[in-house]
């Protein structure tokens, strides 16, 4: 991926109706600079649940953002939820689920335009509270689970908690894996067809640590007689 990315601790996920706020301002007008009001926008569940939460947007215009998180179904295990906002109201979209997982959560999602974007979070098996990542992509029509590594000493023990995307072939996604005694910091990277896990350095003397939030761009070239 020609671009530089980087990695940010955070304090604590961003609430659902601040992230629908958000998104209600960038969607409310002509366009983004004419926005000078927030307004709250109804954002629908699936029938039946028992409540939900987003936790990531990403938008390539004012009238179009997806946004992921959760909600709970009838036994209130977390269930992935996407919707999509067309600069009028939100709608949901289907987020597939795999089989084998008690759990899905998404908390992360990176767009490149209204046809492709790239969902992050976490799973696990039925009655286990030990995480798996997981990932899907929007192709304009639906979304697609895609595998993710999972790294984890005597089995997968991996979150990915943040996602950013230059295309369709260059992401990064970030979190932590457990090393057999603590967290510490997990970083992958997509490149069109897979994801792969790129070493991420540990301070000297670090017995934990987790990365919450990343941001790529693209590398300028470098200027003629001038360095980068």
């Amino acid at each position: 991926m020609r671009g530089s990315c980087r990695g940010v601790l955070a304090l604590a996920p961003l609430l659902a109706a601040v992230l629908a706020v958000a998104v209600a301002g960038l969607g409310w007008g002509a366009t983004a600079a004419r926005a000078s009001t927030w307004s709250l926008t109804a954002v629908p569940l699936p029938a039946g649940s028992a409540g939900g939460e987003l936790t990531s947007v990403s938008c390539t215009a004012t009238s179009a953002c997806t946004a992921v998180g959760e909600y709970f179904d009838a036994s209130e295990a977390p269930v992935p939820l996407a919707e999509g906002w067309d600069g009028t109201a939100w709608s949901l979209q289907t987020a597939p689920t795999t089989s084998n997982a008690g759990y899905i959560g998404l908390v992360g999602v990176s767009c490149t335009s209204t046809a492709w974007c790239m969902a992050v979070g976490d799973y696990g098996p039925p009655g286990s509270n030990v995480p798996a990542t997981f990932a899907e992509v929007w192709d304009g029509s639906g979304w697609v689970i895609v595998p993710s590594p999972s790294p984890g000493v005597g089995g997968p023990n991996a979150q990915l908690a943040s996602v950013s995307c230059l295309s369709a072939q260059a992401c990064m996604a970030v979190g932590n894996y457990y090393d057999g005694a603590y967290p510490v910091g997990l970083a992958e990277r997509w490149d069109g067809s897979s994801w792969s896990v790129v070493p991420v350095p540990e301070p000297t003397g670090t017995t934990e640590s987790k990365l919450f939030g990343v941001s790529c761009r693209r590398r300028l070239p470098a200027r003629q007689g001038r360095g980068v």
